[in-house]
């Protein structure tokens, strides 16, 4: 048997998509979308947490450049946080450096804290089959609830931080029981390429996320904004589908969701 070329695997991916039910090319797509959508936390930390552009001022001469972190925080100079053509990060905006940068250092470990707690609950407390479509949806709107209202709490790193750590948490739960979905729900050709293209989803995601941050200077209230209003309505709408009761009917490579 000769190896498929990329072209191949490729094309084969997508016939077993294409060859699907109406109803699991809709829940396929969905998948992917939120599988995709939720990256937006954890591709989004460096973009988040950017390093803010820095203007060191020596006093004897009143002579201005640009400079690092460890130039400003040196006391040799006196330093100037340019916020208005610099990234529009958390970093900039709460002024995270030199004194200040244990907040940054607490933000970024609480939301890998809710990565860690994550993975304990899912692997110790996992969730029946019966409510885990419920589950995955409720996890989605959350995720989606927590970015947006980062936007509303924007003048408290510590509720931000708090915030962090719940999508982070949703996040995990995301990311655990789609694949969890696909292996349960669905069987053959279909099973094996929606494993991969869930994660070709992710990839593009991040590379679109890369590009909208660049677009946006890094301004972490659109970041945040954008990616959260796509998952509350993903969520929603995962929430609101209707699955057949009865599986009796359907064929072998029918998708059925509790």
């Amino acid at each position: 048997m000769t190896d498929q070329t990329p072209e191949e695997k490729h094309l084969g991916l997508m016939s077993s998509l294409n060859s699907a039910s109406p109803l699991d090319k809709k829940v396929s797509y969905l998948l992917i979308l939120l599988f995709s959508a939720c990256a937006s936390i954890s591709l989004g930390v460096p973009i988040m947490f950017k390093d803010p552009l820095i203007y060191c001022i020596e006093e004897s001469t009143g002579s201005k450049f640009i400079c690092s972190e460890i130039d400003a925080c040196s006391n040799k100079y006196v330093y100037l946080i340019d916020k208005i053509n610099g990234p529009k990060s958390f970093t900039s905006d709460f002024d995270l450096i030199c004194e200040n940068s244990y907040q940054k250092r607490f933000a970024i470990t609480m939301n890998f804290f809710g990565y860690f707690i994550g993975c304990f609950v899912i692997t110790f407390f996992p969730i029946k089959a019966s409510i885990r479509k419920k589950a995955l949806a409720l996890n989605s709107i959350i995720y989606g609830i927590c970015l947006l209202l980062m936007l509303f709490f924007s003048d408290s790193l510590l509720i931000i931080s708090i915030l962090l750590f719940i999508s982070s948490f949703c996040f995990i739960c995301i990311n655990a029981y789609v694949y969890v979905y696909i292996t349960e729900n669905f069987v053959g050709n279909l099973a094996s390429s929606m494993m991969i293209l869930v994660n070709v989803g992710w990839a593009y995601a991040g590379i679109f996320y890369a590009i909208f941050a660049f677009l946006v200077n890094s301004n972490w209230m659109i970041f945040l904004g954008f990616g959260g209003l796509i998952m509350l309505i993903l969520g929603i709408y995962f929430w609101m589908m209707d699955f057949p009761k009865d599986y009796s009917h359907l064929p072998s490579n029918q998708v059925y969701i509790n």
